[in-house]
């Protein structure tokens, strides 16, 4: 009875000693993430993937990524406005031009908050709007794809009072 003790304690003692290694190791190698703000009052729109909104390949987003245009809306990918776009060989071309000096890249992954619940949550930065729009961004939709829609109808055309967020990740 007393050698089974010993093995139970012994088994125990393994088990809790590889545990707190395990949990220093974690602790360690942990990534601390928050959000900043870098675009409040920013307004937007849906937009879907056809030539009549976007270019003669409108499959093709600004960075390269190909759209399915039947499952569109499940991507979660958003254009924004040139001059939140930062884009550094577009910039050096245009020196005297006030485009892609934003805060945001190609591939950043952002947080929309807002008064429209549909839109709130994660987003991808994939394409850049019309150079005639400023302050702004457009949601990516499947053509006929009710997602953001209340009631089948867009609310008013436009949303309204946009905070974007940006994840910053330190390590410790």
């Amino acid at each position: 009875m007393k050698k089974i003790y010993i093995k139970i304690l012994l088994l125990l003692s393994i088990l809790l000693l590889s545990f707190n290694i395990v949990g220093e190791n974690k602790i360690i190698h942990t990534e601390y993430t928050y959000h900043d703000l870098i675009y409040d009052d920013v307004w937007g729109t849906i937009y879907n993937p056809v030539v009549d909104q976007c270019n003669e390949n409108p499959t093709i987003t600004g960075d390269g990524s190909i759209i399915n245009i039947t499952t569109a809306s499940e991507l979660r990918w958003i254009a924004i406005s040139q001059d939140m776009l930062n884009c550094n060989y577009r910039s050096t071309l245009l020196k005297d031009d006030n485009r892609f000096n934003g805060k945001l890249r190609y591939g950043d992954t952002i947080l929309i908050q807002s008064p429209h619940k549909k839109i709130n949550g994660w987003w991808v930065v994939r394409d850049a709007k019309n150079k005639r729009y400023s302050n702004s961004i457009d949601f990516l939709q499947t053509t006929g794809d009710g997602n953001l829609y209340d009631n089948n109808s867009l609310w008013s055309g436009k949303f309204k009072n946009i905070k974007i967020f940006k994840i910053i990740k330190t390590q410790i």
